[in-house]
């Protein structure tokens, strides 16, 4: 296994041949995927703390009015 990952990856691009090509551009894609996949995720949990941190903030601002008046 080691070996044909060797062979693949240091291989020039003109012996490649159309499976080997379509492999790695499957790779890469794949690659792509995960990396916009992780990066939404990353910015839906930060974008549902913020919501949360105001909501929060909301509620302690609407306790202290109700115990000022």
């Amino acid at each position: 296994m080691k070996k044909t990952v060797k062979n693949l990856i240091h291989k020039p691009e003109s012996e490649r041949s159309k499976k080997e090509k379509l492999i790695r551009d499957i790779a890469f894609f794949g690659v792509v995927v995960y990396a916009a996949t992780l990066t939404f995720l990353l910015g839906s949990a930060q974008a549902d703390q913020t919501i949360a941190e105001a909501e929060a903030f909301s509620a302690h601002m609407q306790s202290q009015q109700v115990v000022a008046q």
